[in-house]
């Protein structure tokens, strides 16, 4: 059975339920961002033939239905994204609303209110989304369904432990609140008890104006945040000039992951919490307490 998938996070989950027993494709490659991203005529080689297709969906990959309903109409199709409980598109913070620009669909974030489509950021999801994998792929190579299940329960297991780890992790943090390039690791602050009070952009390609840079550096300022972070998939330009003109250092958060430290899921989120460890395991600097 071929099994075509839009995303390396999930597909690192498909291919390990999947084992022998199916071939997996990914059709954003490595290294690419899922934003604005539009399939062309290799994807729809890689989708033809398919049985199934999973996406994210909420949103996020869309693209992914027209291109079955072309290559592989008679293809069963699974949204991981709408079998987890979901966020909706806002800032974790109070404050965030008023520190960032209205984020759309082309830019990785759908509008404030919508669902926000970053489910797999969180393990306890994760799990969530393995069991809906490993039974719709059941339902569609009946013969081999029982691999499929076997295969979902160890992988389970290691999600929870990696839970279990980096909720350990965490708690021992002197500080709480990050800023992320977007705000998409609002499923990992909710899981781990994180605040996000700002991000560093707002719509796909916006310039980092010299208002939002001043909110942003205040946020740093007042709630004695250490560092800023880019993404590696997109542009390091704007979080590389906030850091350096509020001084601090800027780290790197990946919601893709696919090669290097991040090749795996697990090592995917390690390298996340690693990024966020040495901002957070301090405690805060103090805030300044003279006129602004």
């Amino acid at each position: 059975m071929k099994v075509a998938v839009t995303i390396f996070p999930v597909y690192d989950l498909v291919r390990r339920v999947a084992g022998p027993d199916a071939d997996v494709v990914l059709l954003v490659p490595v290294g690419r961002s899922e934003v604005g991203f539009a399939p062309a005529s290799r994807e729809a080689e890689e989708v033809r033939g398919a049985k199934l297709g999973i996406l994210v969906g909420l949103g996020l990959d869309e693209w992914m239905q027209d291109l079955m309903g072309r290559a592989a109409p008679n293809a069963r199709r699974l949204s991981v994204g709408d079998r987890v409980p979901s966020l909706a598109s806002s800032r974790p913070s109070p404050r965030a609303s008023n520190l960032a620009a209205e984020f759309s669909a082309d830019a990785g974030v759908l509008s404030e209110g919508s669902p926000d489509p970053y489910v797999w950021l969180d393990p306890t999801r994760a799990a969530l989304m393995v069991k809906a994998i490993a039974e719709e792929m059941a339902r569609a190579d009946p013969s081999r369904a029982a691999g499929y299940r076997r295969r979902s329960e160890e992988l389970t297991r290691s999600l929870e432990a990696l839970d279990r780890e980096l909720e350990s992790r965490a708690a021992s943090w002197g500080s709480r609140s990050f800023i992320p390039f977007r705000p998409v690791f609002a499923y990992l602050a909710e899981r781990y008890h994180l605040e996000i009070p700002a991000s560093v952009v707002g719509p796909a390609g916006a310039i980092l104006s010299a208002s939002r840079e001043r909110e942003i550096q205040e946020v740093l300022r007042t709630d004695g945040i250490r560092g800023v972070f880019r993404e590696p998939q997109l542009p390091p330009e704007p979080a590389l000039h906030l850091g350096e003109q509020a001084g601090v250092p800027v780290g790197v958060l990946d919601a893709l992951g696919g090669e290097g430290e991040a090749d795996s899921y697990e090592r995917l989120l390690r390298f996340d919490m690693d990024a966020l460890e040495k901002v957070l395991k301090a405690a805060p600097v103090q805030p300044f307490k003279g006129e602004k």
